[in-house]
């Protein structure tokens, strides 16, 4: 199967697969079995008879699976993805990790010492950067959304949500209230007594 010079598929007398256009094989299965995806000098992906799995660009491996179980997925020194024997996740730029799963199962996301999204063992979610929390998610179901001492959202166990910005809340659902909007200096804290019940709107 081809075109000129240019051959899409080959199957050679041994038993090999080649695909590729003129000198740049797509893919060859040897017969040891190994896999090789790439282009010219350039592998794309290499699956060798010990079952190592290579993804990469020439010297940059972008996916690499080892015997042990090891899972790597990077550029060159820098590796986006691994996955350790442990079963640690790692997910980051050289020295900064993006992703981090720790075997206790906590879930790390972040940039150097900012990070963005932290799940704890018990549960606890934290979104943030550095000191300044985006987003938390607390054991006993809290969520809260904000900017260090300025929460923008906040749901409570009880099913309440408040929007707003330090001391001014927004936007406040309450359980058996329904939907108020304004911002005339702050909103009535949830069950506070003579907050009006509504229909939510």
């Amino acid at each position: 199967w081809g075109h000129g010079y240019c051959q899409d598929l080959t199957v050679l007398p041994g038993g090999e697969l080649a695909w590729g256009h003129g000198y740049c094989q797509d893919l060859t299965v040897l017969p040891g079995g190994e896999l090789t995806w790439g282009h010219g000098y350039c592998q794309d992906l290499t699956v060798l008879p010990g079952g190592e799995l290579t993804w990469g660009h020439g010297y940059c491996q972008d996916l690499t699976v080892l015997p042990g179980g090891e899972l790597s997925w990077g550029h060159g020194y820098c590796q986006d993805l691994t996955v350790l024997p442990g079963g640690e996740l790692a997910w980051g730029h050289g020295y900064c990790q993006d992703l981090t799963v720790l075997p206790g199962g906590e879930l790390t996301w972040g940039h150097g010492y900012c990070q963005d999204l932290t799940v704890l063992p018990g549960g606890e979610l934290t979104w943030g950067h550095g000191y300044c929390q985006d987003l938390t998610v607390l054991p006993g179901g809290e969520l809260t959304w904000g900017h260090g001492y300025c929460q923008d959202l906040t749901v409570l166990p009880g099913g309440e949500l408040t929007w707003g910005h330090g001391y001014c809340q927004d936007l406040t659902v309450l359980p058996g209230v329904g939907f108020q909007s304004s911002c005339r200096g702050c909103h009535p804290a949830a069950g506070t007594p003579g907050v009006p019940a509504g229909p939510a709107r």
